[in-house]
């Protein structure tokens, strides 16, 4: 590649090699938007990408997009933390417990975690909608799978009626 070329471009995309049939061994910038640029993470404008609830002292993580809940199912979320998701394949946000103690997690944790699941899920204009839950170390990703998808194995199943995170005692957004 010429010197001045490389010294004197601002385009940073990749110089190819083509034969246009007058000048050959010709290089050459590619077309715009042919080039192999990453694409623009899907994050928040707070530049997380899932929302975070606390209730009972207990953190409770919800996904953003599909593939913010493959990263909060398998990069934040640890093997003894709750994951939540609404049954039946309906499409909705992973929903993830922290469980820093690996103890057991309070019902009424579940509850809200399990509502707000449902809540941001297509379900939500449903009176009552059934959630699996299951540790996050249960949740696999069959090969090939588009983002957001996954199987689980040794799931509950708890019904309960969509509601978005209220501010009772105890119970405090985070941030959105």
């Amino acid at each position: 590649m010429p010197l001045f070329w490389t010294r004197f471009r601002t385009d940073q995309r990749p110089l190819t090699r083509v034969y246009s049939g007058r000048v050959p061994n010709a290089w050459q910038l590619p077309a715009p938007g042919a080039c192999d640029t990453p694409p623009a993470s899907n994050v928040s404008s707070k530049g997380r990408p899932y929302r975070s609830f606390s209730h009972a002292g207990f953190e409770i993580l919800v996904g953003k997009a599909a593939t913010d809940n493959d990263h909060l199912t398998f990069d934040v979320a640890q093997p003894h933390d709750l994951w939540l998701h609404v049954a039946g394949g309906t499409p909705g946000s992973h929903v993830v417990i922290r469980n820093p103690d690996k103890g057991n997690v309070p019902d009424e944790v579940t509850r809200c975690a399990a509502a707000l699941a449902a809540w941001y899920s297509k379900a939500r204009n449903a009176a009552r909608v059934e959630v699996h839950l299951c540790r996050a170390g249960d949740v696999k990703k069959a090969r090939g799978a588009p983002a957001g998808q996954v199987q689980i194995a040794r799931y509950k199943s708890i019904k309960v009626a969509p509601a978005p995170f209220s501010g009772e005692a105890g119970a405090e957004p985070e941030s959105d």
